[in-house]
């Protein structure tokens, strides 16, 4: 059976700084940046520093709450895996996401 992708089939888990330098675990979909709301609206948001792309709405809600039950420690060594300077990727992320909003 294969079902059309639908915009909310596009799924990001990402991790940023906030302006307290505290990091924040969130999700969002297309859906949402189309909307202009999550992301884009978050004044809290200082740099993106980690993301990952699901296909599926439940592997990234299980992704989420797998790393909101980590230590800040094993958290800190994922997100070093991917960005070792801890730069802002924001701008990476949203060309990222500027691919999927072609589909």
């Amino acid at each position: 059976m294969n079902k059309e992708k639908q915009i909310t089939d596009y799924n990001w888990v990402y991790i940023y700084e906030d302006t307290e330098c505290q990091y924040s675990v969130k999700i969002t979909t297309l859906n949402d940046i189309f909307l202009f709301t999550d992301i884009a609206t978050d004044k809290k948001l200082k740099k993106i520093i980690f993301y990952r792309h699901f296909s599926d709405t439940i592997s990234a809600l299980g992704y989420l709450s797998v790393i909101k039950k980590l230590s800040k420690e094993t958290i800190q060594n994922i997100i070093e895996q991917k960005n070792p300077q801890l730069k802002d990727i924001k701008e990476l992320f949203f060309k990222e996401i500027e691919l999927f909003r072609r589909y």
